[in-house]
């Protein structure tokens, strides 16, 4: 199994080197993504922002030959 692990910065959500690394591991066939919401503790640990982003990745990801995408709040600082 195969699997691609996307890192998202909580602060400014998903940019365009988000799409890229996405587009770029459905192309490689990768069908597994974990989608890594980091620096979650400089948004004060804010669920309505890790929903947010939650939302449009998975809007974004329906363009995808993607099998599962599994989301995790990571803190940069307090781990």
């Amino acid at each position: 199994m195969n699997l691609a692990i996307i890192l998202i910065d909580a602060r400014k959500g998903i940019t365009e080197q988000t799409c890229r690394h996405s587009i770029i591991s459905s192309m490689f066939g990768i069908q597994h993504l974990v989608v890594c919401i980091n620096k979650i503790d400089l948004v004060d640990y804010s669920e309505k922002v890790f929903n947010a982003i939650i939302t449009n990745y998975q809007e974004f990801a329906k363009k995808l030959n993607v099998k599962d995408v599994f989301y995790i709040p990571v803190s940069a600082k307090l781990g």
